[in-house]
């Protein structure tokens, strides 16, 4: 009998089978890192929106003149209006864009990545002083992830003008 060199086909199947199990095993930590990306670039987008939005109303607050919206104590709005140096401030929420109008010109703050799903002001303080703003904000991340909420931040701080 004559030895013949090759592969049987038990060995080809056994070496498919192996070969099948580790590109699964790669695809399923690929997808994970995958994933992790999605989750930590939604994450990091709310943060920054957040951290934008309170920074720029701290800065326009801080040098206004009067607050014309909210006008009574203790009443919420979803926008905001004051006078600082002659012009006019309006910050509001439309469709999920926070916006700042300022001489006409309107910018979104938060970015594509983010919708704005709660904004209101609130006006503290005594009455004849100088009001207090309080502001609540909720930022909530566009990137899904399968199977979980999206990323979503409260923000609620007070700003007085001075």
């Amino acid at each position: 009998m004559k030895l013949q060199k090759g592969i049987t086909i038990v060995e080809i199947i056994l070496y498919l089978a192996l070969l099948s199990i580790f590109m699964l095993v790669l695809l399923d930590i690929f997808m994970g890192g995958i994933n992790l990306q999605f989750e930590s670039e939604g994450t990091s987008a709310v943060q920054t929106d957040g951290q934008f939005i309170m920074a720029r109303l701290m800065s326009d607050l801080k040098n206004a003149d009067s607050v014309t919206t909210p006008q009574i104590l203790g009443v919420s709005s979803p926008s905001l209006v004051f006078i600082s140096s002659g012009v006019t401030f309006t910050y509001s929420l439309a469709g999920g864009v926070l916006s700042l109008t300022r001489s006409g010109e309107t910018l979104a703050l938060n970015s594509l990545e983010t919708n704005v799903t709660a904004l209101n002001f609130t006006r503290l303080g005594n009455v004849g002083g100088k009001p207090t703003i309080k502001i609540d904000l909720t930022i909530e991340s566009k990137t899904l992830r399968p199977g979980l909420k999206p990323e979503t931040r409260s923000y609620q701080t007070t700003f007085g003008l001075r």
